[in-house]
């Protein structure tokens, strides 16, 4: 080789030794001379991380040279790893999946998404179900206004014990039940099921807030738990929230129509589903929400950084600047401000 030609010496690791690479050839290997099951555990959640072995820095300690920031496969850098290390390895990976496992299910944001996703699914059979309910009871009293205030017939139902009672409740005459001896069980639990169903929806919708003010406090205070923890499980954790965009946050809820946009050629949405659940978006005339939604997303991202990294909440006089921001552009309409 040339003089004054530098060569590119470094260490190599793996989860079981290190090895002195010079030019890509192994020149020295270091590996340990017995290991247990419980230590190929640490040593694979050390790779996971991105932590070499103690091997790989002792050896590049002793040469004065750097380490690999990835790690290699064994064989890639001289390593023949024993059969018993290799079952070994099997099974403490098998053990460490089940601790991320565990780490996982115990995840508040995955509770949260848990929740949320049970309280939609249960929020839209109630509206199948009351529609159903609602119907039947209206073809059983013809003379009965089904257009009037659902939840006031639903609460007929449950309450009343007949027909004739239930028609009475809703100010219907005697002569407007054809049949006053009709067996109504069947409707009955149906509404017994419906007022069931709408505690139980009740009762996870608080855990979500109070999961959610915990949690993202900052985020909470802007826009409401409940919408914060949509954009938590939206994002697929705060973590990965708080390295969103802004962006990012305001398309939340519209990627399906961002893509098919950018794929058509058509103009892409303004907001997210999310964004636009909330009154400063959808409560904006239709020409600026854009705007809003842009504005609010970029507070948003600074907001989830916040609860992300432990700063301090955002309070009411954060949340009024907001506001007042919201308005100056509703004020402005097209206009720049």
């Amino acid at each position: 080789m040339p003089s004054g030609v530098a060569v590119a010496v470094v260490v190599g690791w793996t989860w079981c030794g290190a090895a002195l690479l010079s030019e890509g050839q192994v020149v020295e290997c270091a590996v340990p001379p017995n290991l247990e099951t419980s230590e190929i555990v640490e040593r694979l959640e050390r790779l996971v991380s991105g932590i070499p072995p103690s091997e790989a820095e002792t050896l590049a300690i002793q040469h004065g040279v750097g380490i690999e920031r990835v790690p290699y496969p064994p064989f890639e850098i001289g390593i023949e790893v024993p059969e018993t290390w290799a079952k070994m390895r099997d099974a403490a990976a098998i053990k460490l999946a089940d601790k991320s496992l565990l780490a996982s299910a115990l995840e508040p944001d995955r509770s949260l998404e848990h929740r949320l996703a049970a309280y939609d699914e249960i929020h839209e059979s109630l509206e199948i179900l009351k529609h159903r309910l609602v119907e039947w009871i209206g073809s059983l009293l013809p003379a009965l206004d089904v257009q009037m205030d659902r939840n006031r017939i639903i609460s007929a139902v449950q309450v009343e014990d007949n027909l004739a009672s239930i028609a009475t409740s809703l100010d219907l005459q005697p002569k407007d039940v054809p049949d006053k001896n009709l067996v109504i069980e069947s409707v009955k639990s149906l509404s017994t099921m419906i007022g069931q169903m709408e505690m139980t929806s009740g009762a996870i919708l608080d855990e979500v807030r109070s999961l959610a003010k915990e949690r993202a406090p900052s985020l909470s205070n802007v826009i409401g738990p409940v919408l914060s923890a949509r954009l938590i499980v939206a994002a697929h954790g705060l973590d990965r929230l708080s390295r969103l965009s802004s962006g990012a946050i305001q398309m939340l809820g519209a990627e399906r129509s961002f893509f098919l946009a950018l794929e058509h050629g058509r103009p892409t949405p303004k907001h997210g589903s999310i964004l636009f659940s909330h009154p400063w978006v959808h409560a904006s005339p239709k020409g600026v929400r854009g705007r809003v939604a842009r504005m609010l997303s970029g507070r948003l991202s600074i907001a989830a950084r916040l609860d992300a990294f432990g700063g301090t909440p955002w309070g009411e006089g954060e949340v009024a600047m907001i506001s007042s921001k919201v308005d100056a552009i509703r004020a402005a309409g097209g206009h720049s401000q």
